[in-house]
């Protein structure tokens, strides 16, 4: 018996990917680096020569934008001036790198 050549139609290819994607593994529940700094003392080292901020991480963004209070400048050179900021809010182009202090 000759059988004509079956086409899947264009509903079943859908469902059928539907199917592919909801058996798709759910990510696991894990928090990236920066929430272990949330409101705790950090150092900033900003790029091309802007300086050291160092204060306590309040806040970021997935584009490393950071906010400290409590900041101080540590590039301060001039004794006469504070290097006290408050709170400040640090762009993540500018941000060269972040440490935790102890």
């Amino acid at each position: 018996m000759y059988r004509p050549y079956q086409h899947t139609s264009f509903q079943h290819r859908v469902c059928s990917r539907r199917r592919q994607v909801s058996q798709v593994v759910e990510p696991k529940n894990t928090l990236p680096p920066m929430y272990e700094y949330l409101d705790k003392q950090v150092h900033v080292q900003l790029k091309n020569g802007g300086g050291h901020v160092s204060g306590t991480l309040i806040g970021f963004d997935i584009l490393q934008n950071i906010c400290l209070a409590n900041a101080v400048d540590q590039g301060q050179k001039r004794v006469s001036v504070s290097g006290l900021l408050g709170e400040i809010f640090i762009r993540g182009n500018t941000v060269h790198s972040i440490e935790l202090l102890k």
